[in-house]
């Protein structure tokens, strides 16, 4: 059986740590011919999947919710149909959690999620140092229809305080 990131863009894969780097371009126009049925993309507020918007941006019909506002901003300008979703600055970073998100999510159910967090440990489990976003993260992904982690090499074999989920348990 492929990872559960392979089977989404329909590729072959090897054991759980051979995904493929967000760059490689197969794979986001399979990413780009898996989502254009689709109405409502959620779009975490990483800088990993920052890098779809391009793809997104190619979807006459996505519609995208993001808790980032940077994210938010470029979607805007790409002329993605954009919601930001709210919330409080973690960090001094544009990432936006707390009461207002996890209540801005709470409505919305979404095609597909493409997310990403610190890091994934060599067991397959995903974290990350800060408990706000990987509650938002779990709301997200109770959210969503279809659930894509997206995570480069950087985040491999790292482990961080708080646990999201095993990477099995991701469609």
């Amino acid at each position: 059986m492929p990872c559960s990131f392979c089977y989404y863009a329909n590729m072959a894969c090897k054991p759980i740590f051979a995904f493929h780097a967000i760059y490689h371009f197969a794979f986001l126009y399979r990413i780009l011919d898996f989502t254009h049925n689709l109405k409502k993309n959620l779009l975490y507020g990483s800088s990993t999947a920052t890098f779809l918007l391009p793809y997104i941006s190619k979807l006459d019909s996505a519609v995208l919710f993001t808790n980032n506002i940077l994210t938010a901003l470029d979607a805007i300008e790409m002329g993605i149909r954009t919601h930001c979703i709210g919330g409080n600055s973690i960090n001094g970073s544009p990432v936006l959690s707390g009461l207002e998100a996890y209540k801005g999510i709470s409505g919305i159910y979404a095609d597909i999620l493409f997310f990403s967090l610190q890091s994934l440990d060599k067991n397959g489990v995903i974290s990350d140092s800060t408990e706000e976003e990987n509650y938002l993260t779990s709301l997200m992904l109770n959210s969503s229809q279809k659930r894509v982690f997206l995570c480069d090499s950087g985040k491999f074999n790292t482990h961080s305080l708080f646990t999201l989920a095993a990477i099995d348990d991701i469609e």
